[in-house]
């Protein structure tokens, strides 16, 4: 997100409020405020620069973490490797966590809601960042819970507690269930 922030040209300002004083100087709100004008300019571009084929289908979501893959492998590390892996998942997250929710405060503390001057896709906005900070919250909750579940091995290479390990795919199953109606089924 701090690349979109960098502008190679200046934007002009266009009637934002200023940030209320308890806030001025924080560095994480003047670094994104070019990030929400751009927001602002986006809407007005978006129509002739998005190509016709946006009524495709859209290709399968990927993910992509070392962290987690290394993670993935753990079986062939230690146990000290793989809760420092678990460590720098979470870490990442709780950075991203930080990160994305720059803009949103940045939002908030201006009261966009309620200036003239807010971004016609400001409700997009909304549900990506609820998106953005969902996934983020969620890496951040299991590499909490990851860390805590290793914890309790003696070491990498076996499971030390069979009925645990099946009750965690049990566990895994029972969420995806109740988000999937075929598996209610």
């Amino acid at each position: 997100m701090r690349a979109l922030a960098r502008r190679e040209h200046e934007v002009p300002r266009r009637g934002l409020e200023p940030l209320p004083s308890d806030l001025e100087g924080d560095a994480r709100f003047q670094d994104v405020e070019d990030l929400v004008l751009s927001l602002m300019d986006v809407q007005r571009g978006l129509p002739a620069a998005v190509p016709h084929h946006s009524h495709a289908p859209s290709a399968p979501a990927q993910f992509e973490s070392e962290a987690v893959l290394e993670a993935s492998l753990g079986d062939l590390t230690t146990k000290e490797r793989l809760l420092e892996v678990l460590r720098e998942a979470r870490a990442q997250a709780e950075e991203g966590l930080a990160e994305g929710r720059v803009i949103p405060e940045s939002l908030l503390a201006r009261d966009a809601l309620r200036s003239a001057e807010q971004p016609g896709r400001l409700h997009v906005v909304a549900v990506m960042y609820e998106f953005v900070l969902s996934y983020f919250e969620t890496m951040a909750r299991w590499a909490r819970w990851a860390e805590e579940e290793v914890a309790l091995w003696p070491d990498t290479s076996r499971s030390d507690d069979l009925r645990r390990t099946v009750g965690v795919f049990r566990r895994a199953l029972t969420r995806a269930a109740q988000l999937l109606p075929e598996a209610r089924d």
